[in-house]
């Protein structure tokens, strides 16, 4: 009950695999790219899901765009 896929079946999903890479890598840069421009800074890690774990940026972004008037500075 074993199907074998055929060469072509294999190669269709290994392109459809990378086309996933490429486009997560693109939306990553495209997010960093949105979050550097807004909050007009330089992220310095190459590790974007690393720059956003502590929420400092997501605080960042917030406060940004507060309408309570709180302008928290580190």
């Amino acid at each position: 009950m074993y199907k074998r896929h055929s060469s072509s079946e294999h190669n269709a999903d290994r392109l459809c695999v990378q086309l996933r890479e490429e486009q997560h890598k693109s939306n990553q840069n495209a997010a960093k790219t949105f979050i550097e421009s807004t909050l007009n800074l330089k992220l310095v890690s190459n590790d974007f899901h690393k720059e956003l774990q502590d929420g400092v940026l997501l605080c960042k972004y917030t406060c940004k765009f507060s309408t309570t008037g709180y302008n928290h500075k580190h």
